[in-house]
């Protein structure tokens, strides 16, 4: 049986280890808004995936258009951007490096959306 003491000790430890692991994380927030129109999307699904550490987080954006994707551990990230009426965007190569905040703000154009003629 563990004496107070040394059970003490154990929860010190543990909650010391929990808490170097959120310092050593990073955040990804950004905003979400229509190319057309530029007003901010609500409820678009942010996927953030990292295959080598085979970790994938989902958030989906406010009111406002947006979003934060916290304790994110150091790497390279794929971000997926999902919304009905929308066309998917992906963008990749996102490096997270440890204890820092990056922005990734996203304009989606709208899945009936035309190039003006003569526009490449």
């Amino acid at each position: 049986m563990l004496s107070r003491t040394t059970f003490a000790a154990l929860l010190l430890l543990i909650a010391a280890g929990s808490g170097t692991a959120v310092a050593q994380s990073s955040t990804i927030v950004g905003s979400v808004v229509d190319a057309v129109n530029k007003a901010p999307l609500a409820d678009v699904v942010v996927s953030a995936a990292n295959p080598a550490l085979q970790a994938e987080q989902t958030v989906v954006t406010d009111s406002q258009g947006n979003y934060r994707i916290p304790q994110m551990p150091p790497g390279s990230y794929t971000l997926r951007f999902e919304a009905d009426a929308y066309k998917t965007y992906t963008r990749s190569d996102i490096q997270l490096s440890i204890n820092r905040t990056i922005r990734v703000n996203v304009e989606l154009l709208p899945n009936n959306f035309q190039e003006p003629a003569g526009r490449q």
